[in-house]
């Protein structure tokens, strides 16, 4: 197993905003 060094502030940054783009268009169609 090869080892690669993850910066894990990017992984769960990249996690956080995820969800975020997800629903930020959905909060969008609500509102209209």
């Amino acid at each position: 197993a090869q080892q690669v060094s993850i910066p894990w502030g990017l992984v769960c940054t990249a996690f956080l905003l995820l969800p975020a783009l997800f629903l930020v268009p959905v909060a969008g169609k609500k509102r209209d």
